[in-house]
């Protein structure tokens, strides 16, 4: 999801991380914790802050990941691999996930095609894709189990979403940035 900040919290399903609990933390869920970064935080280090304040509890959800993104530019890929958070701050002007651990790739056989193909188009056109050519982007790596792919501009807060590999019909939407919200 977006909020009216501009912050962007999205999420793919991935193989579980064996994270322990700290007893020391609040335990909620792996949805629900994106509703509080969206309702709480502005950027991607307040983001950071609200998701280091709990113990996530994949029990009642599925595992995931989370890439994070706000209008400055920044962004990170929260990962929960073989019982350790990793994070993948952006080194360029973009970023990606799929339902790839990226916290795996240096293990023999990891590979995934469709995080490649992104990356190679996000790198040939300096992340410069309109929404319709990045979702068109989406649509060539999709898989069976794609549910659904979404697009966000963040400069205006703008999401484009397709549900069940329906290309065809893309929803658009614009949120109300920060400031132009009615009473």
């Amino acid at each position: 999801g977006m909020n009216e900040h501009g912050l962007v919290v999205g999420m793919a399903a991935v193989p579980p991380g064996n994270m322990r609990v700290d007893p020391d933390k609040p335990s909620i869920g792996s949805v629900g914790v994106i509703r509080k970064m969206l309702d709480g935080a502005r950027t991607v280090d307040e983001a950071m802050a609200l998701l280091d304040g709990y113990t996530i509890d994949f029990g009642g959800g599925p595992p995931i990941h989370y890439l994070i993104a706000d209008r400055s530019g920044r962004a990170v890929l929260v990962e929960f691999y073989r019982g350790q958070r990793h994070l993948f701050y952006n080194e360029a002007p973009w970023h990606q996930a799929t339902n790839f651990l990226r916290a795996s790739a240096d293990e023999p056989a990891v590979r995934c095609w469709r995080y490649d193909a992104i990356a190679r188009r996000l790198a040939a056109q300096e992340g410069k894709l309109s929404s319709p050519e990045a979702m068109d982007l989406l649509a060539q790596v999709a898989q069976g189990g794609t549910q659904w792919s979404v697009v966000y501009v963040l400069t205006s807060s703008s999401v484009s979403v397709a549900m069940g590999r329906d290309y065809r019909d893309v929803h658009a939407f614009e949120l109300e940035a920060e400031g132009q919200l009615g009473n």
